[in-house]
């Protein structure tokens, strides 16, 4: 899978960077920007001025330009959204490239070059595939992503948007929408359209997600062609 770029979205000032980096080299430079502990690695956001290895996940043929940018580094199993055969998109599970967990081992131990406090970090950071490191000695593999990293402090220009990671550590569908939407989130999204769509006055967000579907149901029940149409958008909505 290559790693593919996102366009930002919505009030999110910040482009993305998605996919499996087990067998795919790649580079990225970057003037200015922090790293952020996440629950399966972390995550560097900040403005990226090159990318090489790396396409448009729409508009594939226009070239990547300097901009805000953010990208996962994990250290455990994450999940990505992916449209299936049956086009509709579902959770796929992934284990972390040898280098990326190497890396986040390495950041563990250098916390203070690459987490200074009071400032950024500038320079760039190439990725290699598994293919490349599998066969790589114990003491080898450190030392190779020690060398395929070449970062600075900084002091903070104070330019970078404020950015907040994910409270999942993950990325979620690749249409390119905000990342770390929790189940909760959604849910509550749910209750709350179902309740502004209905007239039954007990119709609160209180209720029970089974209720509130059964009286917009009932609400509606003499218009088969509204029910579905409504339910297919709120389930694209939510996805």
């Amino acid at each position: 899978m290559t790693v593919k770029y996102l366009d930002p979205y919505k009030d999110d000032p910040y482009g993305k960077l998605k996919g499996d980096k087990a067998d795919t080299w790649f580079k990225i430079n970057f003037d200015e920007a922090k790293l952020y502990p996440t629950d399966n690695g972390y995550i560097l956001a900040g403005f990226f001025t090159g990318y090489a290895g790396i396409i448009r996940n729409f508009k594939a043929s226009e070239p990547l330009v300097p901009g805000l940018c953010a990208l996962p580094i994990y250290s455990q199993e994450y999940e990505l959204w992916e449209k299936g055969d049956d086009g509709k998109s579902k959770p796929v599970k992934y284990q972390p490239s040898k280098f990326e967990t190497a890396l986040c081992t390495h950041v563990e131990s250098t916390k203070s070059d690459w987490m200074p406090e009071g400032k950024n970090i500038g320079g760039e950071i190439s990725f290699s595939p598994d293919a490349q490191v599998q066969n790589f000695r114990e003491t080898d593999l450190p030392q190779f992503v020690t060398s395929s990293c070449k970062i600075e402090p900084i002091g903070s220009s104070g330019k970078l948007p404020e950015y907040t990671p994910p409270s999942t550590g993950s990325f979620t569908k690749g249409s390119g929408k905000s990342y770390g939407v929790s189940p909760g989130d959604r849910l509550a999204f749910v209750k709350k359209e179902l309740c502004s769509s209905m007239a039954a006055d007990w119709a609160k967000e209180e209720a029970s997600l089974g209720l509130l579907v059964n009286q917009m149901i009932l609400e509606h029940k003499e218009d088969e062609t509204f029910l579905a149409v409504y339910f297919d958008l709120l389930r694209a909505i939510i996805r």
